[in-house]
């Protein structure tokens, strides 16, 4: 007999439920294959660290026992007594692990099967709703049995409750399925078409199979199951699906696997044997044969009519037999040529179908690894997915029926690591050439209701955005910058050019302070104490209290190398630099306290600009066309807002208290709500 297991997983809503059908994996496999069926109404932390504790006690208590490693003969009785007493071990160390942890979870919402596959048996143990089927074949017919163990829950509704039930074991009958499903896949997978794809596919394509189908006809729920399949040796479970042994009443399921427009190999062959009849070679050679034999019992001609008449006759029939002998070999050739052809097409496909099979299953890993957190694997995962799907041909593209399934599910997946928003139309708020021609935009700012626009030919825009007035605040020379840069502090607005700080307050006050700055090579700047401070890419420079301000002085003990993007001055410095790291500086040293921004999706190379709004850093990257959202305390990625149609991003600002987000792209001014991901 040949055992193959496949398990299951269909993630459609992960805040809905946990589920997961998996092989306990371990190096030795002389004690049985060990699988895991377990759902949880409870999705929170609690019940993921629960989940992934049952499947890590399963592996100490059964293949690391040292009762069983020293063991020096292994049968059945013994192993189910093995296998009893892991149970045991682990249903007491669960209640010990969840009363330590103080895990806040009713174990009365989570639905647990073990199953042992040990030479040919099964033994089951089951927790909650979670069903188990035997399916056969008797006298031709399919047979369905239910086998679900009675589990025997406890009065006491948490930490006394048992876990698992009494174990139930059985021979696996030849030819035949254990099916274990979660409700939710009993109610698709136990019926007369997924039991026939079954029976007509290898387990890995039936199980490729029904997880495409239930994604297409219930995307909101979870499924998870395993299935065990018992095969004779010469019904032995290859990993290819063999087309040419796929019956005619096989072609619903043909069609779902196959992509349109592929050859129908059965179709051809038939045609072939249609035509090899229709010119049946051996036709011709019995007509001659027949021939000869009534010329053989006419009267003799006279011996020299009869040289003359065989000579003629024997020519032409060396003519007819070569032209046979010829034409047969051209039909010969021709039909070797179109079974080579035929055969290597079907090799092709065999190869296509395993290929997209193996690129959903790895799809299905990733989900399973973002269920559990596993971040930094998934990322690697996705990697190595991606660049699979990439080395693809485009013929191989072109006959993959999922492939365009397979790379929407992956673009959801990157979007679920990076937390990546698309804002594809942001609303337009206004166009400033309505108020003025010429303008070339700079600085966005926010402050008490209003957005304030720096235009560098001269003048400062404002923005009623509640009742969506356009006005021009200020005209002046004073405002003319080959840049300007603006920072939000308080109640004031601060803009730098390359001749004046200039303030805006909450009555829309403005006033000038005169300044000699290097405006072209200036990323930002702050004030603290009245004291400016200015920061290019390798040093900070302060600049003097006074009338105005000139004549600055290297802030930093040391010049930096890193690419220095934005200050943030208080007692201390905090800087920002290009790599993503944060830095606090103290009479221009550093303290040593760096923090790492987050992982991004595609990474952050280039930090354009940067916005400071309470606990959170925003950062522009023009280059991929997003506005970055980091926790500033621990640098954790909250979101990416991406904005693929916006071209000329010249500065963003946000308003906390509305959540929303306010873009300048070119000349015109869009805003958007702050969704998460």
């Amino acid at each position: 007999m040949f055992i193959k297991i496949a398990s299951l997983n269909v993630l459609n809503n992960l805040d809905k439920s946990l589920v997961q059908a998996k092989k306990i994996e371990y190096k030795d496999q002389k004690f049985g294959q060990l699988t895991l069926l377990i759902e949880s109404s409870e999705t929170g932390s609690g019940a993921r660290k629960v989940v992934a504790k049952i499947e890590d006690l399963l592996l100490n208590n059964y293949y690391k026992n040292d009762k069983m490693l020293l063991s020096e003969q292994i049968n059945s009785l013994k192993i189910e007594a093995f296998f009893e007493a892991s149970l045991v071990k682990t249903n007491r160390d669960l209640i010990d692990y969840i009363n330590i942890e103080k895990i806040e979870i009713n174990l009365k919402n989570i639905n647990l099967t073990v199953c042992l596959v040990y030479e040919g048996e099964i033994f089951l143990s089951n927790l909650g709703g979670n069903k188990s089927f035997l399916l056969r074949k008797v006298r031709g017919e399919l047979e369905m049995s239910d086998i679900n163990p009675e589990d025997e829950p406890e009065e006491d509704d948490n930490q006394g409750s048992k876990i698992f039930s009494s174990i139930i074991n059985g021979e696996i009958p030849s030819n035949s399925y254990i099916i274990i499903t979660t409700l939710s896949l009993a109610q698709y997978l136990l019926n007369k078409k997924m039991v026939e794809i079954l029976e007509r596919l290898n387990l890995e394509s039936a199980k490729e199979h029904i997880r495409s189908t239930l994604k297409k006809i219930n995307n909101h729920s979870n499924f998870a199951g395993v299935i065990i399949k018992n095969s004779s040796n010469k019904e032995r479970d290859d990993n290819l699906l063999n087309i040419r042994d796929i019956s005619q009443s096989e072609k619903e399921t043909q069609k779902i696997l196959e992509k349109t427009g592929n050859i129908d190999k059965k179709r051809i062959r038939k045609n072939i044997l249609s035509f090899l009849n229709k010119i049946n070679i051996f036709e011709h050679l019995n007509r001659n044969i027949e021939k000869r034999r009534k010329e053989s019992i006419k009267p003799k001609p006279s011996p020299v009519i009869e040289m003359v008449t065989n000579s003629s006759k024997n020519t032409s029939k060396t003519k007819k037999v070569a032209i046979i002998i010829v034409a047969l070999c051209v039909i010969l050739a021709i039909k070797l040529m179109v079974q080579k052809n035929n055969e290597s097409k079907e090799v092709e496909i065999e190869r296509i179908i395993v290929t997209e099979q193996e690129l959903k299953s790895k799809q299905g890993q990733i989900d399973t690894l973002l269920l559990y957190n596993n971040k930094d694997e998934a990322i690697t995962k996705i990697q190595e997915l991606r660049e699979e799907i990439q080395s693809l041909s485009q013929k191989e593209r072109d006959a993959m029926n999922e492939l365009p399934e397979i790379e929407k599910e992956l673009k959801r997946q990157e979007n679920s690591i990076s937390k990546m928003i698309e804002i594809e139309n942001p609303k337009e708020l206004t166009h400033l050439n309505l108020l003025k021609e010429n303008v070339d935009s700079s600085s966005l700012s926010i402050l008490n209701g209003f957005l304030y626009i720096s235009d560098k030919n001269g003048s400062i825009y404002s923005i009623d955005i509640k009742e969506g007035i356009n006005t021009i605040l200020e005209n002046s020379d004073k405002i003319k910058s080959s840049k300007i840069i603006s920072k939000e502090k308080g109640d004031i607005i601060y803009l730098l050019t390359s001749s004046h700080l200039i303030t805006i307050n909450k009555n829309k006050e403005v006033k000038y302070k005169e300044a000699n700055i290097d405006i072209d090579s200036a990323l930002d700047f702050d004030l603290y104490m009245d004291r400016l401070y200015v920061a290019n890419s390798d040093q900070v420079y302060r600049y003097n209290r006074g009338d105005k301000y000139e004549n600055p002085e290297g802030w930093l003990k040391n010049t930096i190398s890193e690419g220095i993007v934005s200050i943030n001055t208080s007692y201390d410095i905090e800087i920002i630099f290009n790599n993503g790291v944060v830095s606090q500086y103290r009479t221009g040293e550093s303290l040593n306290n760096d923090i790492s921004l987050g992982y991004t999706d595609p990474k952050l190379e280039k930090i354009n600009t940067v916005k400071v709004v309470s606990n959170y850093l925003y950062i522009l990257d023009k280059s991929n066309k997003r506005i970055i959202k980091f926790d500033k305390l621990t640098g954790d990625l909250l979101s990416q807002y991406y904005l693929p149609n916006l071209n000329d991003i010249k500065d963003f600002t946000i308003d906390e208290k509305n959540n929303t987000l306010y873009i300048l792209n070119e000349n015109k001014i869009y805003k958007e709500e702050m969704l998460m991901p």
